[in-house]
């Protein structure tokens, strides 16, 4: 930080302008870890399959159930778009809710070394945030290397973003820009992950005036996908300026839709999968809406393609 006392200021003036912003868990006012750009320079091979859910962390019977599925679905990666742990996150890095609400639950996954890749929710920022650093460093297959970052695999690129908290939103911005011209540079498919939806038929609804302008100015148009939760419940949003929009929060608990779908909408237990295809060499993405019932298994519900 370059003058400490300029950001303080601009701080406390954005804090005047915005009467009620979320907390900030931690003590934390600025960005609390670099960013990162984890590059992967080998290619994602045609067939992978990258499994997304979020809203999970329960410990119940819905996200046992949705548990047992993805440890048979054959993810190579896994997204987690947030609310890892219900419903005030982790107290730090021991705490028990971390084993039972979500090492236990998908431990097959992550001992036989499927990589989690983390987005946090607002339910985890009620907790101790940084506890997810220090996990990250103690289990290999937890990735979440900094709040935010991106990964560079060859022709794909992903980002995850930080959709919790107002002011985290400010070196986000400066990040995302400095870093996309690096990271875009031959990417022929590019996908972004963050908990907050911009559209939704959910409980929830639309993204709020925050969120909407980060997602609008920094996502939108700009990326080929994104993929959110927070609104327990499974849809396709469709395109807004070529990106598509797609909700997977429905891996430990429901809410009935509050709207009309606008291309797909269901309030049911599952999740997404992607599948990349290199049909002439270049990557697509082939998206399946999974529900997950205890009478009737697994159902492809809804699917669609990304290129």
């Amino acid at each position: 930080m370059k003058n400490n006392w300029t950001t303080l200021l601009l701080l406390l003036t954005l804090a005047a302008c915005n009467p009620d912003p979320s907390p900030e868990p931690d003590g934390k006012g600025e960005d609390p870890v670099p960013p990162t750009v984890v590059s992967e320079n080998s290619q994602i091979a045609d067939g992978t399959k990258i499994c997304v859910f979020g809203d999970s962390g329960t410990a119940g019977d819905e996200q046992m159930l949705v548990a047992s599925y993805l440890k048979e679905e054959g993810c190579d990666q896994v997204r987690v778009v947030g609310d890892i742990i219900y419903e005030d996150g982790l107290e730090g890095p021991d705490d028990q809710q971390f084993m039972d609400k979500f090492y236990d639950p998908y431990k097959e996954m992550l001992e036989g070394d499927v990589p989690f890749y983390i987005a946090l929710g607002n339910h985890d920022y009620n907790g101790d945030t940084k506890a997810w650093l220090e996990l990250a460093n103690r289990h290999t297959s937890i990735i979440f290397p900094a709040f935010y970052y991106a990964e560079v695999w060859d022709d794909i690129c992903f980002v995850t973003f930080d959709t919790n908290t107002w002011w985290g939103f400010f070196p986000q911005k400066d990040w995302i820009e400095e870093s996309w011209p690096e990271i875009s540079e031959g990417c022929s498919l590019s996908l972004a992950f963050g908990h907050h939806p911009y559209l939704s038929v959910g409980d929830h609804g639309d993204a709020d005036s925050d969120d909407k302008d980060f997602l609008k100015e920094h996502v939108i148009g700009r990326f080929d996908a994104y993929f959110s939760g927070h609104d327990h419940d499974l849809s396709d949003e469709g395109e807004v300026d070529g990106t598509r929009l797609i909700v997977s929060g429905a891996a430990g608990k429901l809410r009935p839709l509050a709207a009309k779908p606008r291309d797909f909408a269901i309030s049911a237990l599952g999740y997404v999968t992607l599948t990349v295809k290199r049909e002439g060499g270049a990557p697509s993405i082939d998206y399946e809406f999974i529900v997950i019932d205890s009478e009737n298994g697994r159902q492809v519900v809804h699917q669609g393609q990304i290129k």
